[in-house]
């Protein structure tokens, strides 16, 4: 689960609303950098959720060390950057890499520049810090190089910058029958787990179960997870692998290998579902790793579901029943089961790490798209029926699994009908990432907003810290995947020059 390993997945396409936008549909920029498909490593991958392992810190590298008397006064007519910021604030940096931009940032809690990492890419989706202090970077190789995976979030390379901002290790994983996308999670041995696409031919989807009339011409992708060990400065060996495509069930052709009752397999996945928009059906967004369990998180944005699968298999057995999902949640309906939807396109789903509040909870964003009652974004903490034999049947879920929610409602509003996310704080506050805004607020268990920044940064462009916050114009805005808060013990900071420079945006004069 998320711990010594920061994510931010950046890219903005139509992930938001399947049923109204198409892959080419996501984003212009988005189709090179998609953030819009969308969203979010193990035990020890992920620092916004890592609150124990660090060094001492001195007045240099403590972002608290000049708010001790308290936050500075912000001036109301400020709209872009710090627009917020009152006692009780999680310390740490806060990480994000803008769509469309090439730069990651890392921002104090007053917005002041503490470090960046230039890459050759825009982001295809997620970046981690790592406790090296290097960055774990995913990018998008664009439409000429990557042609044939052209969608939300879609991205092909995947490569490490060290502090310096040097390309230490870099792997492509992109042709014309697969292609990285989204999320990467690296494991506490250095391997890297990618989400990635592949491509069956309408030929090749049938034998599967599909019906070709629903296909177009490019076909079906279909998702699976690879694990890479690094090998050399650019490249890696795949050492495990699990297939979507060896895990479906449909009703119909006794003479494939995928019949059987929907109903009776939950953890098969019926071919006959509405998904997402051919040919991206189930458009996984984010994945994450439970160290102790072993196991692997997916947020599923196609099918509205969180799954659950099991790593500790061969990829031989993880082919067979071993690879069945061990858990899934979010949309009865897709196992035939009674009971209301209960995610509506979401992204970022994670376990909550170690020592922190909630841990081993599942936080998610949900984007609420087509919520019933009115479109709305929530961030959801669940809790998943799980002892040390297993997971209950998924068939029995239900909306009890909530322990927590953070809806805003009307008095300020918050609709992401793509990309966003959410994580849980050393205090127990929560920062959300409203992606297609580019805004981040830091909420209180009690839904008090204590810390609210706005993203400066539209492409190539850095906003006045008094110009209008930018529109959700699909991938022209100042929108971010996510958001991580870095806390100020985290081991990749420690040694590092932490002085605090100019803000991003600017002014003021």
């Amino acid at each position: 689960m998320r711990r010594g390993l920061l994510v931010l997945y950046l890219v903005l396409a139509a992930c938001g609303d399947p049923a109204s936008t198409d892959a080419g549909a996501e984003a212009d920029a988005g189709a090179d950098t998609d953030a819009g498909t969308d969203t979010d490593a193990g035990a020890d991958t992920d620092a916004g959720t890592d609150a124990d392992a660090g060094t001492d810190t001195d007045a240099s590298t403590d972002p608290d060390a000049a708010t001790d008397a308290g936050p500075p006064p912000i001036d109301p007519a400020r709209t872009i950057g710090v627009v917020a910021h009152t006692d009780g604030v999680a310390p740490g940096y806060t990480l994000f890499a803008p769509m469309g931009a090439t730069t990651t940032y890392l921002v104090d809690l007053d917005g002041r520049l503490v470090h960046s990492w230039e890459s050759a890419y825009r982001p295809a989706a997620s970046v981690y810090l790592l406790d090296d202090g290097s960055l774990l970077h995913t990018g998008a190789l664009g439409r000429v190089e990557n042609p044939t995976f052209q969608a939300g979030g879609a991205g092909g390379v995947v490569e490490r910058l060290d502090w310096s901002g040097d390309v230490a290790w870099s792997y492509r994983y992109a042709d014309d029958d697969h292609s990285a996308h989204h999320d990467v999670e690296r494991l506490p041995d250095g391997n890297v787990l990618i989400v990635a696409w592949e491509r069956f031919t309408a030929t090749e989807a049938a034998a599967l179960g599909w019906d070709p009339a629903r296909l177009g011409p490019a076909g079906l992708w279909l998702d699976h997870v690879i694990e890479v060990r690094p090998v050399g400065a650019d490249g890696g060996e795949i050492v495990w692998a699990w297939h979507l495509a060896d895990h479906l069930v449909q009703p119909r052709d006794p003479s494939l290998g995928s019949y059987g009752d929907p109903a009776a397999r939950p953890g098969r996945v019926d071919v006959d579902l509405a998904g997402g928009m051919a040919p991206d059906w189930s458009h996984v967004n984010a994945i994450d790793y439970d160290a102790d369990r072993d196991e692997i998180l997916l947020s599923v944005h196609g099918l509205h579901e969180i799954w659950v699968i099991d790593h500790a298999t061969t990829t031989a057995e993880a082919a067979g029943p071993a690879g069945d999902l061990l858990y899934r949640w979010g949309n009865p309906a897709n196992l035939g089961a009674a009971g209301d939807q209960q995610l509506f396109g979401q992204h970022d789903a994670q376990w909550i790490g170690a020592g922190l509040p909630g841990a081993g909870h599942v936080l998610v964003f949900d984007n609420g798209v087509r919520r019933p009652g009115g479109n709305r974004s929530t961030v959801d903490e669940l809790r998943f029926p799980v002892t040390a034999d297993g997971y209950g049947d998924p068939r029995e879920a239900s909306a009890d699994a909530r322990v927590w929610s953070y809806d805003p409602g009307a008095e300020d509003p918050m609709y992401a009908k793509n990309i966003s996310g959410a994580q849980r704080l050393t205090n127990g506050n929560t920062l959300v990432c409203d992606g297609p805004i580019g805004t981040f607020r830091e909420v209180t268990t009690d839904g008090v907003v204590v810390w609210r920044y706005v993203s400066p940064v539209v492409g190539t462009t850095l906003l006045a810290w008094d110009d209008p916050p930018p529109a959700d114009t699909m991938g022209r805005s100042n929108a971010v995947f996510r958001a991580t808060r870095v806390p100020p013990d985290h081991p990749g900071l420690a040694g590092r020059d932490l002085t605090p420079g100019e803000t991003i945006e600017r002014g003021p004069p």
